[in-house]
Order: structure tokens, then C-alpha cells, then sequence
């Protein structure tokens, strides 16, 4: 059956009109048309979905306050990236070090050191495409000066790679010593860690294309049953995933203030459903976070 979308483009004036509609109380119009023109009401509308089906009968749900859900997960996804790129560097780190200091510079042309060839064929293929590409300057830099390996030692190579095709290899790594001593300074079985980073990675694309994490169910989630036990059903939503990245930022940065910042980002908003992300009653006694 054809399904025809034949809803017309709406002005500030009529947005504001269909955000009223909805019962949802405006009081600033000025202000919130602003908002509108820099913030798009499509990207708006899960925030203002979440204040409908929150409010207290005590009284009609606000604009205002789904500005403020939306101003706070933005806050949130800028702090969930601070905590990404630590952990990232610190995992392309180990992985260049520890490879290159077992084998060689050059131990991911040793087809041996990997488990799946055809995975292998596609890690080189990458390979292949990282160094061909002009704006990569650190790998453009390497051949200004040499002709000869072919390819750029591992630790320049693998801060230019994606984030994906490094924990891949890492995944791809046929012994399972040698990614126990990448791991080692995470202090995690390369299982955990394989789960982690794959997850790491889908929030960290959520993040960089700036989507929502408020109440987003995540499709990959962290394994964490082992730690918070078989009960624990909420691998995935945003929590599991602040609950990683926490764990795994103590281990790479301990000095860091991350949870500080991550708690008071949390008083600021306090009046805001967080359990619709996950967190747990009394979260803040937890182990993972009083410690």
C-alpha cells in the first residue's frame, strides 16, 4: 500500500502554534522561536516527547523545560567525548606499542599474527587507503622523507586509522597473550574489552554526528553482567555506557575529574527524569561511583 508523506513546511509562527497544541506551555515566545531558528523542531521533538509523558497532572508541561533536557544532553555528549578521546588514545597507544614491541614497526604485514584472512585482506585494504589519502599529514609527511617500507611504521599508521578498523585488528589479533598485554593497562580481559570498545565506538559516531543519547536504546551495548550481575537489565542505555567509560577512565587518566564533572552536570539538572537514561535509585552509592 503507498504511504504518502504530504506534511508541508512549517514557519516559526505555525511551529509555535503546533508545539501549543500539544499542550505545552510557551512562555517566551520571542526566546523560543530563537531556539527554533538555530534548533530545528524535528531535533527538538524527542525532548519535548519526554517532557509530555514526564509531567506532573500538577501542572502543563513547558518549553523551557525541554530546552533544558536538550541543553543537557548536549552537555552530556561533550562530556561522554572528553572521556572517549582519552580512552581511544590510550587503546591506539597500547595497540601500536605492544605489537611493535613484540614483533616489529611493521607487525600488522605479519598475516601470521591474525586469526581471519579475509578480515586481514579488508584491515589492508584500509591500510592502503589511509596512506593514498593526501590531507593525512602525519602518513604524507613519512613520504616526503622515505620511499621505502611502503608503509609508515605502526605508530604513525594507527593514529591515522579509524577508530574502527584499529579495534578490528585489535579483535583480529590471533593470540590471545598478545591482546591481554594490549588490555593490560585497562586492566580487562580482551572479551570485556572487545565488548567495551565496540560499544565505546557506536557512542562515540552518536556523538560526532551530534544524536541524541537522552533515552536512546542503544543497539550495542557493553557486556556488564559479570560485574553488576545477571539482574542488571539496563546494558542498553546511556548509564551502562557512563558506567564504562568511568571504569575504564580511572585505569588511563586517574587523575582525571571526569566523574566529578559527570555529578555535577547532574545537580545542575536535577529536577530531570535521569532514569529515563538508565540511571538506577540511589546511583550515587553505588561502588562505581563513591569510590
Amino acid at each position: 500500500m503507498e504511504r504518502n508523506y504530504n506534511k508541508p513546511a512549517l514557519n516559526i509562527t505555525d511551529l509555535l502554534g503546533l508545539i501549543r497544541s500539544k499542550q505545552i506551555v510557551i512562555n517566551d515566545p520571542e526566546k523560543a522561536g530563537f531556539y527554533l531558528r538555530t534548533v530545528s523542531y524535528h531535533r527538538l521533538s524527542p525532548y519535548l516527547e519526554s517532557i509530555l509523558k514526564n509531567h506532573s497532572t500538577a501542572y502543563h508541561p513547558n518549553f523551557d523545560k525541554a530546552w533544558e533536557l536538550y541543553c543537557f544532553d548536549r552537555e552530556l555528549r561533550l562530556l561522554i567525548n572528553d572521556a572517549i578521546e582519552r580512552i581511544e588514545v590510550a587503546f591506539r597507544t597500547s595497540l601500536s606499542e605492544t605489537m611493535s614491541c613484540q614483533y616489529s614497526p611493521y607487525w600488522f604485514l605479519e598475516k601470521n599474527i591474525f586469526k581471519d584472512a579475509n578480515r586481514y585482506t579488508g584491515f589492508i585494504n584500509q591500510i592502503d587507503v589511509a596512506c593514498q589519502d593526501k590531507h593525512n599529514s602525519p602518513i604524507q609527511e613519512y613520504y616526503r622523507h622515505y620511499n621505502d617500507p611502503k608503509y609508515p611504521p605502526s605508530w604513525i599508521l594507527f593514529e591515522c586509522l579509524s577508530f574502527g578498523v584499529c579495534i578490528s585488528a585489535f579483535c583480529n589479533i590471533k593470540n590471545l597473550k598478545d591482546r591481554k598485554a594490549i588490555c593490560k593497562i585497562f586492566e580487562e580481559h580482551p572479551t570485556t574489552m572487545q565488548s567495551w570498545l565496540y560499544a565505546i565506538r557506536y557512542m562515540r559516531n552518536l556523538c560526532a554526528h551530534h544524536a541524541r543519547v537522552w533515552n536512546r536504546w542503544f543497539v550495542v551495548s557493553p557486556a556488564l553482567s559479570f560485574m553488576l550481575g545477571d539482574n542488571f537489565n539496563k546494558q542498553n542505555t546511556c548509564y551502562a555506557h557512563l558506567i564504562i567509560l568511568n571504569k575504564l577512565l580511572e585505569k588511563v587518566s586517574p587523575e582525571s575529574k571526569w566523574k566529578a564533572h559527570l555529578k555535577s552536570l547532574l545537580e545542575k539538572h536535577k529536577t530531570l527524569p535521569i532514569y529515563e537514561i538508565g540511571f538506577v535509585k540511589d546511583w550515587q552509592n553505588d561502588n562505581f561511583w563513591c569510590n
